[in-house]
This record gives C-alpha cells, structure tokens and sequence, in this order.
C-alpha cells in the first residue's frame, strides 16, 4: 500500500507512520512527553490564575450616592407625602418617613432609628426595614405620575448586609425603577447608614391594575 505524494514519488505506509511516532527512551527515568506537556499547560493555567487573583480589585461595598442624576422637585415630593398621608398603613406612618428628595422614578427618604423599631439584639429590626424598603417602592410608583391607575407589589426580595445599631441616629433609603413596564414596574431600594455604607438592599417588582 502506497500514498500519492506533491513530488509523485512513492511513499511506503509503514515509513510514513515509522516517521511519525517519536522514540522513547525506556528505562526507570523515561519521561513520557505528552505528559510533560500537559504538565507545563496545567502549571501555565495555576500560574495565570494566581496572577489575576493578585491583579484582581477589591470591589468595596457599595456607597451612597449623593450626586443626584436630576434635581430634586419638591411639589413632586409634597405630593406624595400627601398621598401617603391619606391612604398609607397606620403601622407605617408610625415609622415616621420622611421624603428629602424626588423625581420621576426615584425617591429618597430618611427614617430615625428609635426604640420601637429596634429588638433585643440592639439592632433596627427587619420587619422595620422590610416596610420601608416597600414603602419606598411605593413612593416610586407614586413618583411614575399616574393618578388614574393602582398598583400592588408582586415580590420583595431582600438582602442584609449588616447589622443598623439601635443608636446610628438617622439612616437613608434610596428607591429607584430599574426597569419600567407597561404592566410591571422593577425596581431596587438601598438602605444606608450615616457614613455611606449600605446596609441592605431590595429587589422588587411591582404590577399596575
């Protein structure tokens, strides 16, 4: 059996796969080369990780921001206060939110930390803070300014990041749209404490009726 080569000379099968398999050397020491290659590919892939690990950033934890993307309307926010005023939970009028910036589709609140929405832990309890992470999320939709139209939330899903300690003073909540719909409205609130760090945060999707 014979292979047609470019330089229509004959070539034997059993010269051509003599020519492609290496020689190994036997003996205790031999040393298999697909192995070492292999090796050193590993060795490469270890070593390159370790360098990005080295180069990689600390991402800090988040911060406030307090560079405003529009300045904030204060009819907007006398409006919503309003609003809240007549038709909020009485249970949540008792945490005393206070309205300090807005605009269309955000809004920013401050809360006082006080004996009665702390625990024995001497901490802001999370039920506290679950109802102003939703509540901010109404002043949100309030925000949007479509009087005509009702809404309710679908989901609430949050995360603690650290513990508020009952003596912090004031915290912020920070509410926002992060994706607007026709039928569903997405949005985040953060909840920071006086020197900037966040404390929590929420997801939620609200539905308009």
């Amino acid at each position: 059996m014979t292979r047609q080569v470019d330089s229509d000379c004959q070539v034997p099968v059993s010269k051509r796969f003599r020519a492609r398999v290496p020689r190994r050397r036997g003996g205790p020491h031999a040393v298999n080369e697909d192995n070492r290659v292999a090796g050193s590919a590993a060795d490469g892939v270890e070593l390159h990780a370790e360098t990005v690990a080295k180069q990689r950033p600390i991402v800090n934890v988040r911060r406030v921001n307090t560079t405003d993307v529009a300045e904030s309307d204060p009819a907007m926010i006398e409006r919503i206060s309003a609003n809240f005023a007549e038709g909020g939970a009485g249970i949540i009028h008792d945490l005393n939110l206070r309205i300090v910036h807005a605009t269309t589709g955000r809004v920013r609140f401050e809360v006082d930390v006080v004996d009665h929405i702390t625990h024995g832990g001497g901490v802001m309890c999370g039920q506290a803070i679950l109802g102003c992470m939703d509540t901010g999320m109404v002043f949100v939709m309030m925000s949007l300014d479509q009087p005509d139209r009702s809404f309710t939330t679908v989901s609430l899903n949050t995360n603690f990041e650290r513990g508020v300690p009952e003596d912090i003073g004031t915290v912020t909540f920070d509410a926002y749209v992060t994706k607007p719909g026709r039928s569903l409205v997405f949005g985040q609130i953060d909840l920071f404490l006086p020197n900037g760090k966040r404390a929590a945060s929420s997801t939620t999707t609200y539905m308009w009726l």
